[in-house]
């Protein structure tokens, strides 16, 4: 009979997370489809229904914002693979400076930065892949932590073919992770903000405009969560 425990709070170790941040320049004109888009991905019914779109014309559009080889002509199958994803965002300015080639000179402008975390969970993890204890999952952590950083950067065929019949099951479920996040961030989020942008202006303008928007990934990323015990345990 396990003791009951005589501090609320339980200290939980190490989940690979990833941090991605999106900075476009702060103008009204990206701030609704911004925030619906943000809002509306938190529900994966959302997400799927957007890429499971019959319009042709919107689904090659998706692909080509898509530059990953293990996502490019997804399928409607793989669609309904996808997971809700733990993740939150916060919105901050910043005073942007950049040299313009162009135009040969510096420019100052007001840039929105919105910060995303992204993190599985370890309590789903261990359940998907059959990982019985604490201290199983904490025994892999260097293994789970390769297998965030590998997928995130280039999936050698060579990689994994050593691997024992668990460290297959994480590797696979850590793929699928890394490729759901990019499809919530660049094929959901990012498309609808470019789309929107493209509906409002003609190709004169919009060269004109000269915007970019940067997608930057900081990898390695690690969360220590500091939670309330459950009564059930994990």
């Amino acid at each position: 009979m396990s003791e009951e425990p005589i501090f609320p709070y339980r200290f939980l170790h190490y989940e690979p997370a990833l941090f991605l941040e999106l900075y476009l320049p702060k103008k009204a004109l990206y701030q609704g489809t911004l925030l619906e888009s943000l809002t509306k991905g938190f529900r994966v019914n959302n997400v799927r229904e957007h890429f499971k779109t019959t319009d042709p014309k919107k689904r090659r559009q998706i692909n080509e914002m898509l530059d990953y080889e293990s996502l490019r002509n997804y399928t409607d199958d793989r669609i309904d693979k996808m997971k809700p994803i733990k993740w939150g965002y916060s919105i901050y300015d910043v005073d942007g400076v950049f040299f313009s080639e162009d135009e040969e000179r510096i420019i100052e402008e007001r840039t929105q930065v919105i910060r995303i975390m992204f993190r599985f969970s370890q309590e789903h993890l261990m359940k998907e892949c059959g990982i019985k204890t604490e201290d199983e999952y904490l025994s892999m952590r260097e293994f789970i932590q390769s297998c965030v950083e590998h997928s995130e950067r280039k999936r050698d065929k060579d990689i994994g073919k050593d691997d024992t019949e668990l460290e297959a099951k994480v590797r696979e479920y850590i793929d699928i992770w890394i490729d759901d996040v990019a499809l919530l961030m660049l094929g959901y989020i990012v498309f609808n903000i470019c789309a929107d942008i493209k509906e409002r202006f003609d190709k004169k303008e919009l060269e004109y405009m000269e915007q970019e928007i940067w997608v930057s990934t900081f990898g390695n990323l690690q969360i220590n969560r500091v939670i309330l015990h459950k009564s059930d345990g994990l």
